[in-house]
């Protein structure tokens, strides 16, 4: 009867010791997260001059071109796996790309959207704090992690409150 005691003990123990590591929370790291948010802020701004991209060019050629026009104080990089590709990487940066027309000034996420857009294989982007990386789409698969408190804490916020949000 008393190993059956111990072995209750220690399987609640372990519980509590798993509930209470689980209830720990995670600061993010504020200095890669705002890295994060201003490579978000950069692949919405209208800075791409459509102009240059008139004609039909090469994708490494199109990202050399894209990486010009970020502003100088940007500090981000825009590049090609090759690695990711492996055998097919110098058919997929040779791969020609033409963007349809539209605003003289766009968005370098529309730029890339349309990019890739244009392969039958998986290409994608990832978007990291320093760099942008056109990759496959398995390598452009992230977790990204986002702080709710202030959700959880107002929950008008969400639309509702009160007696609705704890249904």
């Amino acid at each position: 009867m008393s190993h059956v005691r111990i072995v209750t003990v220690a399987v609640a123990a372990l519980a509590m010791l798993a509930s209470v590591h689980a209830q720990e929370s995670r600061e993010p790291d504020k200095k890669q997260a705002a890295a994060f948010r201003k490579v978000q802020q950069l692949l919405d701004e209208r800075l791409v001059d459509r102009t240059v991209f008139t004609k039909e060019m090469p994708l490494a050629k199109l990202l050399d071109a894209l990486a010009k026009q970020f502003p100088k104080d940007a500090k981000i990089t825009l590049r090609f796996d090759r690695d990711a590709f492996g055998d097919k990487a110098a058919e997929i940066a040779a791969s020609p790309i033409r963007l349809r027309a539209s605003t003289v000034h766009t968005t370098l996420r529309d730029v890339l959207d349309q990019a890739i857009g244009q392969f039958k294989s998986k290409v994608d982007y990832r978007i990291d704090d320093k760099e942008i990386v056109v990759t496959t789409a398995k390598n452009a698969a992230f977790t990204a992690e986002y702080d709710i408190g202030e959700v959880v804490e107002s929950p008008e916020l969400g639309g509702k409150s009160g007696v609705a949000w704890r249904k």
